[in-house]
């Protein structure tokens, strides 16, 4: 029998001033930006993230940019193992982007990566990893989209071989992987953007109750 160990959940309900605490304690999240601001904004009971306006020539130098970002976050390597993580997002139909990742760790080129993003015009969530094995690029496409105006919970979970994708509990979408697929890295989480840098597939909307989750 395996039990579930926390990882890392953030619910931003202590604000962003700071150091953004999971609520573990391990990985605590830093704001960085370039000529963008992150703020809080009311979600239920607490707080949720509030990222810039979408620019209106994506990857542009003169883009706001800001996200969330943690130190090395070794200890989040799912290697071969099944894991879950994901989100709540709020996006309005005119947040959508080209690019607009949640969650990422790593990198789909010379590297490993699991990813959450919500991506095109129509607002579909979709859930990526990479493994360590080469460049393969393994999506689980929403049917439906998350771009509503409304808070959306979605959940991506690597079992095996299968990579699936749930919105607000309900499974939306599956994509068959190789078993061996192993994400290894040393690189930090990003919420809400893969970098500051242009092109850095920039959030626009609300996020909350980050989590990622590993078993024992």
């Amino acid at each position: 029998m395996t039990h579930a160990v926390p990882g890392v959940r953030y619910t931003f309900d202590g604000g962003i001033a700071g150091q953004v605490q999971d609520g573990s304690g391990r990985l605590p999240l830093r704001v960085r930006k370039s000529g963008g601001e992150l703020s809080t904004v009311p979600h239920g009971a607490g707080l949720a993230v509030r990222f810039p306006q979408r620019c209106e020539h994506y990857g542009a130098e003169s883009c706001a940019r800001a996200i969330l970002q943690s130190g090395p976050a070794e200890f989040l390597n799912p290697g071969q193992g099944a894991f879950t993580y994901g989100a709540s997002v709020l996006v309005t139909p005119d947040e959508t982007s080209k690019g607009a990742n949640v969650i990422q760790k790593g990198f789909s080129v010379g590297d490993s990566q699991f990813k959450l993003q919500v991506d095109g015009a129509a607002g579909h969530p979709s859930c990526v990893i990479v493994g360590t094995a080469g460049p393969a690029i393994y999506v689980a496409l929403a049917s439906l989209t998350v771009a509503d105006g409304r808070w959306h919970r979605v959940e991506c979970s690597r079992s095996d071989a299968l990579l699936t994708v749930a919105v607000d509990g309900k499974l939306k979408g599956r994509s068959a992987i190789p078993s061996s697929l192993s994400i290894v890295n040393a690189d930090p989480l990003c919420i809400g953007g893969k970098g500051t840098s242009a092109n850095n597939d920039q959030f626009a909307g609300a996020i909350d109750d980050v989590f990622v989750t590993l078993p024992s």
